[in-house]
């Protein structure tokens, strides 16, 4: 498993088997008498791109913004991604971190479960109370890793391997130090 964190620019143009897009649950209003989903910055750009199909699906309620909710969308047209994944992230406020390792689970499940390959993980607009951006990804790339990790040297019938290669999360120039920390290759051996 490679897990990589870089800087991705225009959402809707991204070129990946698959999108992982936030979005975010609607605390109930005096107005609307009723909670659904809102959509995060970067789910309005790829809605926009793809002629409303989440905004529909959300409407519909098909997708949910309560926190590690996910609906895969095959075959999304308007944007460059084969698939896009809308992962519910709570109310949009700052996570704790054991709701963000939840989510970054709930995402990495969905994934391997339909035998993804490779995707572009665009969750720059979440916080996590008391960390950074940096403690976020490796906490991707360490839950990566360990997901994908299957022990066989004593097993008659070794699991499958995982099917999940790739993951490049969106992020900003990070510190040299958490550079070893995207590497589950040197943590765990496949």
């Amino acid at each position: 498993m490679d897990v990589v964190a870089k800087a991705l620019a225009a959402p809707e143009s991204i070129s990946s088997p698959c999108l992982v897009v936030p979005i975010f649950s609607a605390s109930t209003t005096a107005k609307s008498k009723s909670a659904g989903s809102q959509l995060s910055k970067t789910a309005k750009q790829i809605d926009k791109a793809a002629g409303g199909i989440i905004q529909r699906m959300v409407s519909r309620g098909d997708g949910k913004g309560e926190l590690g909710t996910t609906l895969l969308l095959p075959a999304v047209t308007g944007i460059k991604a084969e698939r896009l994944l809308l992962l519910g992230c709570g109310n949009g406020k700052a996570l704790s971190a054991t709701d963000f390792k939840k989510l970054v689970t709930a995402c990495l499940s969905t994934l391997e479960r339909s035998h993804i390959t490779n995707a572009s993980v665009l969750l720059e607009e979440l916080t996590v109370a008391d960390q950074d951006t940096a403690w976020m990804a490796a906490q991707f790339a360490l839950t990566a890793g360990s997901n994908s990790y299957r022990y066989s040297k004593t097993l008659s019938k070794a699991k499958p391997a995982a099917s999940l290669k790739r993951i490049t999360y969106n992020a900003a120039p990070m510190p040299t130090f958490v550079t070893p920390l995207l590497k589950p290759k040197l943590l765990l051996k496949e």
